[in-house]
């Protein structure tokens, strides 16, 4: 029912933010690795999904549609509502929650906040099937770097989605590109590949 709200932070606190559109006030209840991104007067868009109960209605909101995938995802498993997936995304990347899903960590996933053992391997049995693998290849692959390697591909990771590409084409596009001497490198290299 409503796709996204963009409009300017009015205020936040620790579970939600109120984006302000055209004179009306939106409290979206978001992870807290998005809420830590924003800043009060800034304009801002959400990817929203409409939580709607016999005795409720909220909007659930993600600075990411890759989020937002893994949120609908993960209402999907039986005793995972939005409270629950807010919180393993709170904890935990879509990218980071794939990979844990595919090499079947239930002890990571389990340590979001109100995720216990069994809610976590119920997790890997309904979704592992759903994820993709590319998520296992790619967690492999930056396991083999250094760390500061590591550290520069996510930035630049990062600086590729803040320009729209999804999360998916950034991390193709930095593995192709590689890590180079600076950061200012490594997003050029990318962003190189991207545009051929």
């Amino acid at each position: 029912m409503i796709s996204f709200v963009r409009g300017l932070v009015a205020y936040k606190d620790e579970t939600s933010v109120t984006v302000d559109v055209n004179g009306i006030g939106f409290r979206i209840q978001a992870p807290l690795r998005d809420l830590e991104k924003i800043h009060v007067s800034e304009e801002i868009t959400f990817n929203t999904y409409f939580n709607v109960r016999e005795d409720l209605m909220e909007l659930y909101g993600f600075l990411n549609r890759e989020d937002l995938t893994m949120f609908n995802l993960l209402i999907t498993v039986n005793g995972v509502g939005p409270k629950a997936a807010t919180s393993l995304l709170s904890a935990f990347t879509s990218y980071e929650l794939s990979a844990a899903v595919v090499l079947s960590d239930a002890k990571k996933i389990s340590k979001a906040q109100g995720i216990g053992a069994k809610t976590a391997q119920r997790i890997i049995l309904e979704l592992k099937d759903k994820v993709s693998n590319d998520a296992l290849t790619q967690d492999l692959a930056s396991e083999e770097m250094p760390a500061y390697a590591q550290e520069e591909e996510k930035e630049a990771i990062n600086a590729l989605m803040s320009l729209g590409y999804s999360s998916a084409e950034a991390q193709k596009a930095v593995k192709k590109g590689g890590i180079r001497e600076t950061l200012e490198e490594t997003i050029k290299a990318a962003l190189i590949t991207l545009m051929k």
